[in-house]
């Protein structure tokens, strides 16, 4: 349903502008139009939200040897780990370019979701998916895929985000021995699962 609406918009659209009288001259407009979600702008209503709050937020850690570290952290703490989401947002002029914005509608889990990748593997950010729910529009979850490639490792970074609940982040790291070693650190503010 939601396809044959935006099918038939877009049909309008090259309807009027095919109606146009060819014969005006039209300057080339440079500006910019695309529109990517602010992944930045989510971050932040999120940690202000929390800031404002009093939910006891705490973490766990587990390591590379399988023992796992729990403790409470403060609101400072949290908003420095948060800039690392806030760091991903690749919704600026410059670094749009070279992603590519894909939107669907995933029936099994009822929501929208818009995912941002690049075929360019020398970019950190590989790719960001946003879920939205289908009826409130709201952004459910939030999952960013990050490589940073050292000479001596390879480190992929994984980022999810569930909407005033929590994030987890993962770091998994094999070196050019071929020594693979993961890290997760999780952090809960509203998540009851």
């Amino acid at each position: 349903m939601k396809q044959n609406v935006l099918l038939l918009l877009l049909m309008s659209i090259f309807s009027i502008y095919s109606c146009k009288n060819n014969s005006t001259k039209v300057e080339p407009n440079n500006t910019d139009t695309t529109h990517f979600f602010s992944i930045a702008n989510f971050f932040t209503s999120e940690i202000k939200t929390l800031e404002t709050t009093p939910y006891p937020i705490y973490q766990i850690i587990s390591k590379p040897n399988g023992t796992k570290d729990s403790s409470a952290i403060d609101k400072t703490l949290f908003a420095l780990l948060a800039k690392q989401f806030i760091a991903c947002d690749i919704s600026d002029s410059v670094q749009k370019q070279a992603y590519k914005e894909v939107a669907f509608n995933d029936n099994s889990t009822k929501s929208i979701t818009l995912n941002y990748s690049t075929s360019k593997k020398d970019l950190p950010i590989q790719s960001i998916d946003v879920l939205f729910d289908e009826e409130t529009n709201h952004v459910r979850r939030v999952f960013i895929r990050k490589i940073l490639n050292n000479k001596d490792s390879s480190t992929t970074v994984l980022y999810s985000w569930k909407a005033n609940m929590s994030f987890t982040i993962t770091k998994s790291v094999i070196k050019k021995d071929g020594t693979k070693y993961t890290e997760q650190q999780y952090v809960n503010w509203n998540d009851s699962n």
